[in-house]
């Protein structure tokens, strides 16, 4: 089936030294994409913000993910949310023959601190959807080896989030405190959504 993939890349300031590498890794997802499939790209930072609406121009999408640039806090929900909406809106001037798969893949660093919309809110539009969100977590080299004890990680919270949000839609989770394996992780998830049926 052709697919709609809305990539979501956290923006915020903590990511500044990582983003270069996170955006070759999108990237890297946006040129698995057969030529059916759609792409958006959507940053979060203090705000969301659509970058590439969902279509086929591959090149568009590229550029767009290549031209973030970090800065503020974190409206994860937020970013979710509009991505999402933009997908169910796309679907509705759709023939009855053009089914397509969707899935959100977010990438983000830490919890949501600057979203108007609520996590519950979020939850029930994925749950309403059929869409599949696939999320990665970023973690800081401290933050990893805190994991072992989750009641005092700052992080337990960010990781049920996007933990979550993946088992309630049909999606995985991916943790990480190497940045360089965010193309892995992309490549990965690439493959899972070419081989899945609706």
């Amino acid at each position: 089936l052709p697919m709609d993939v809305a990539i979501l890349l956290d923006t915020s300031s903590s990511m500044s030294p990582v983003l270069s590498v996170a955006q070759d890794a999108a990237i890297g997802l946006v040129e698995s994409a057969q030529p059916a499939d759609r792409v958006s790209v959507t940053e979060f930072n203090d705000r969301a913000n659509i970058l590439h609406p969902l279509g086929s121009d591959m090149n568009g999408a590229i550029r767009a993910i290549k031209a973030t640039s970090a800065r503020g806090s974190t409206a994860l929900y937020n970013g979710l949310y509009m991505a999402m909406t933009e997908m169910i809106r796309s679907r509705r001037g759709a023939a009855a023959q053009d089914i397509r798969k969707q899935a959100v893949v977010v990438l983000s660093d830490g919890q949501d601190t600057s979203s108007l919309v609520q996590y519950d809110d979020v939850m029930d539009l994925a749950n309403q959807s059929g869409i599949v969100l696939y999320t990665i977590l970023l973690l800081s080299p401290l933050d990893a080896r805190q994991l072992s004890d989750l009641k005092t990680s700052k992080f337990s919270q960010a990781l049920f989030v996007m933990r979550s949000f993946a088992e309630a839609t049909g999606g995985v989770t991916f943790m990480t405190s190497n940045v360089r394996e965010l193309h892995g992780i992309y490549t990965k998830i690439a493959t899972e959504l070419a081989q899945q049926y609706t």
